[in-house]
């Protein structure tokens, strides 16, 4: 009876730790395949030496590319004399890539500095990621 009492508890320590183990090796692995969402970001406009003249357009135009699946974007330009906004545009669509196209045309009365703010939304759990270019618009 010694032996088989013995044995039932080797064998019980045995069936705990391999049990044990298998468990540590699925979390690893649930853990690995949720990875980062890798986000490219390219934005440019064609104010020449970051200056707008008066009168002239503005071309605003991007793209964002991620890895997973994206939440969304917005594009703002301020007026950084005033902080007031000139030009807004976003989509709030999951995608992995998003084009950016945008115009405004430069009607500012005095010279100003500006700020172009791209804001990518990378998930739900408030995941951001920005990019932005400061510009002069050169008054009227």
């Amino acid at each position: 009876m010694k032996i088989n009492t013995y044995t039932l508890s080797i064998f019980a320590l045995l069936l705990l730790v391999s049990t044990a183990c298998r468990k540590e090796e699925n979390k690893h692995k649930m853990d690995n395949s949720h990875s980062e969402n890798e986000v490219t970001i390219q934005l440019s406009t064609n104010a020449s030496n970051d200056t707008l003249e008066y009168g002239a357009e503005l071309h605003i135009n991007g793209s964002v590319v991620g890895t997973q699946e994206l939440h969304g974007y917005q594009l703002v330009l301020k007026n950084m004399m005033t902080d007031s906004v000139l030009f807004e545009t976003g989509e709030h669509d999951h995608a992995n890539t998003y084009n950016i196209h945008g115009h405004w045309v430069n009607n500012l009365e005095n010279t100003t500095g500006l700020h172009l703010t791209l804001t990518v939304e990378k998930d739900h759990d408030g995941g951001i990621l920005t990019k932005e270019l400061h510009l002069v618009g050169k008054g009227q």
